[in-house]
């Protein structure tokens, strides 16, 4: 008799599947025998290696589930047991050794509760996944189905000979439980760091993944003694605020780059395998693991960090290494790779270094870091976009307030406007208001318009204009409301924003909007030259429009320069331009100092550094270049207001609307009156640079207790 397909079942309940040529038999239990011995045997001689997970794809995840779902139906299926308190109990998953990949998982779910200081559990960090449910595992001798992510690095961490416990948060938390969820969540912070490992799985290997996971241990172990025979001399947290900073020190000049990453650049001359590796490496930075909310903290949290990809594991701070060797040698054009196109997840990679040195360093991140090294990460849920940060913060701020007891039966707009409410006061500033770049019409219209829609930026390219402000920079580049703490409050249960602040005039006069980052392919391409000559052409527009304004004066009446170079002061956002300017940093922008300012007229008569500039704004628009920075000028307009002050705002501006100093804001803010409500009120409409405001010019000027208060809605 031939035997097709013969299911075993052990008495202790691991379950077994056979696949021999034939017939099929149903199934039958039987007990350890010479024979079940040496059909298991068969077994795992004819079946694929699943561990190996480069073999395994959804297909093999169908196939396996197919068979072990036939065996779990016969069973009940799992069914969650209420934790003895919501608060200080978690479980933790046990996986069931196996020698044989191809086995079905069996685990144990089991209550554990929470002590202080580390434990000896692991973690994992994972991207759920669209797919539907439908691969089985067995837990507590029980049917539960998992989605193919999940199925997959589950085969990654069982191990052959021992039992494995980890936290997994798609089966250690009851999803269908709404109190017990939001509990949970709140002790995200613990469970991941005081996990003994977090092991983050960036899916099954790919044909060569493996060789750019190899590349990148031999990089970073030969930067990692290059730095050692330096004497492992870094800046320090008093003299930077993250580590990229920290980088940026270090990569100044195209001189210090070439010095610093001496160690690793022979790899790649000559060598067009060890480039494709090099590609394969960047190709890990595309897995969507980088884009999601949750894997920010998870990754942060953790005391030691693994990446897994099929069957190799590597520290996170090989990822780091990568990282910061893309962005500057793109920099500096010494890149010897492929394209880097704005997939290639590079900023999110150095921010969880950023956010992991603040934790080693502060002990605690601010929520405004926080939230802007999460900035275009994506949610299922867009109450994700905080509710996924709690963890990082501190909990114990006072600033924090009811932001503690967000949860999922929150309306979004009250998550998002408690949680800057929270920032406002922990920040004791408006920097905040420069995360507000996204377009009017794709905002929630239930917002305050003084609160970023977080919703929006859930993917690559969401900041329409860039933040003058750069609210997470430790040193301003502007301090036009002298950086005093003035009281900050809030009305209409916290959706209006109460702030004292002065007028410096209303918009009477608006130039054409400057073009933005269009994707332009390289510097010889059709588009390129367009975008140039219609960015040139904006640019004399405004010019006129500023000779019509100032009826022809040679200075500028605010700050007595020469209104030439008033005018390129204002265009430029008083920074450092590119080949215009010496000491200009990438990822970093700097204010132009005495020197550069007495260079600026010569831009309005030499057509060469015209198009110098203009090139290097438009370099900024290539693929493998618009990570390093969102100019300034994008997508902004030149205006003039009615008291003689010119300035570059947001494209929404509308002539009438009013530009104010607001105390605690670096910058200057333009409002637009609403006639919608009682009393006088405003909506924000967004940052702008006004020439001869942003040192706190005006301020110095007002009397104390002169100041108006704006309520903005």
């Amino acid at each position: 008799m031939q035997v097709s397909r013969l299911n075993v079942r052990l008495s202790y309940t691991k379950e077994y599947v056979l696949q021999l040529r034939g017939w099929s038999l149903l199934s039958m239990t039987w007990r350890i025998t010479p024979l079940a011995t040496f059909l298991l045997g068969c077994q795992t001689s004819c079946r694929p290696r699943l561990r190996d997970t480069s073999a395994f794809h959804p297909s093999l995840c169908d196939k396996l589930s197919t068979k072990t779902r036939h065996e779990f139906e016969v069973d009940k299926p799992f069914h969650y047991v209420t934790l003895p308190s919501p608060t200080g109990w978690i479980r933790l998953l046990k996986i069931e050794p196996s020698p044989r990949d191809s086995a079905p998982i069996a685990c144990l779910l089991e209550d554990h509760k929470v002590a202080k200081g580390p434990q000896d559990y692991e973690a994992l960090s994972y991207v759920w996944g669209n797919d539907p449910a439908e691969c089985s595992v067995s837990i507590n001798s029980r049917r539960f189905l998992v989605r193919k992510s999940l199925f997959g690095a589950l085969l990654a961490l069982r191990h052959a000979t021992d039992w494995r416990t980890v936290w997994v948060d798609a089966i250690c938390i009851n999803q269908g439980d709404m109190e017990e969820r939001n509990s949970q969540v709140r002790q995200m912070k613990s469970i991941y760091s005081q996990a003994r490992l977090v092991n983050v799985w960036l899916g099954p290997a790919t044909f060569g993944s493996d060789r750019g996971m190899d590349l990148l241990q031999i990089i970073s172990s030969r930067l990692d003694k290059a730095r050692q025979r330096r004497g492992g001399k870094e800046p320090t947290a008093e003299t930077v605020t993250t580590k990229s900073e920290a980088m940026g020190l270090k990569m100044k000049t195209r001189k210090m780059f070439s010095a610093y990453y001496k160690p690793i650049m022979p790899l790649f001359q000559g060598d067009p395998d060890a480039i494709a590796d090099l590609n394969e490496a960047v190709d890990l930075l595309r897995r969507p693991w980088w884009t999601r909310m949750w894997t920010l903290q998870e990754s942060v949290l953790g005391r030691e960090v693994a990446l897994l990809c099929g069957t190799k594991s590597i520290s996170l701070s090989c990822i780091h290494h990568l990282s910061y060797f893309i962005f500057f040698s793109v920099a500096y054009q010494r890149w010897p790779g492929g394209p880097i196109d704005p997939a290639v997840a590079v900023r999110a990679a150095w921010q969880t270094a950023d956010l992991r040195g603040h934790i080693e360093d502060r002990g605690q991140i601010p929520l405004l870091l926080a939230v802007d090294a999460s900035w275009n990460r994506m949610s299922s849920d867009p109450r994700d976009k905080i509710i996924g940060l709690l963890g990082l913060a501190d909990p114990s701020s006072t600033a924090r307030g009811h932001l503690n007891r967000a949860g999922y039966d929150w309306p979004v707009e009250k998550v998002f406007y408690t949680a800057f409410r929270a920032v406002a006061k922990e920040e004791r500033s408006l920097s905040f208001l420069g995360l507000l770049s996204e377009q009017p019409r794709l905002r929630n219209s239930n917002l305050p318009s003084w609160v970023p829609d977080l919703e929006v930026h859930s993917g690559l390219g969401s900041d329409f204009i860039s933040s003058l402000s750069k609210p997470s920079f430790i040193s301003p580049l502007y301090n036009a409301s002298l950086q005093a703490h003035p009281p900050i409050t809030f009305a209409d249960s916290n959706r209006t924003l109460v702030v004292s602040g002065t007028r410096i005039g209303s918009v009477t006069s608006l130039g054409m909007n400057a073009l933005g980052p269009q994707i332009l392919s390289d510097e010889k391409s059709p588009g390129r030259a367009s975008w140039t000559d219609q960015m040139n052409s904006i640019l004399q527009s405004w010019q006129d429009l500023m000779m019509t304004e100032q009826a022809g004066q040679e200075t500028y009446q605010h700050t007595g320069e020469p209104s030439r170079q008033a005018f390129w002061r204002c265009v430029f956002a008083d920074l450092k331009q590119g080949p215009v300017h010496n000491h200009v940093s990438f990822g970093r922008p700097v204010r132009m100092d005495h020197h550069d300012h007495r260079f600026l007229p010569t831009l309005h008569t030499n057509e060469e550094y015209r198009q110098m500039l203009l090139e290097w704004w438009a370099s900024f628009c290539a693929t493998g270049s618009r990570h390093l920075r969102l100019i300034e000028q994008f997508h902004r307009r030149f205006f003039v207001t009615n008291s003689g002050y010119i300035g570059l705002g947001p494209p929404w501006l509308e002539a009438g609307d009013i530009i104010c100093i607001l105390l605690g804001g670096p910058v200057a803010y333009a409002l637009r009156k609403n006639f919608n409500g009682p009393g006088e009120q405003w909506t924000y409409i967004g940052e702008s640079y006004v020439h001869g405001v942003m040192d706190g010019e005006i301020v110095k000027r007002i009397r104390p207790g002169t100041y108006q208060k704006f309520h903005i809605v």
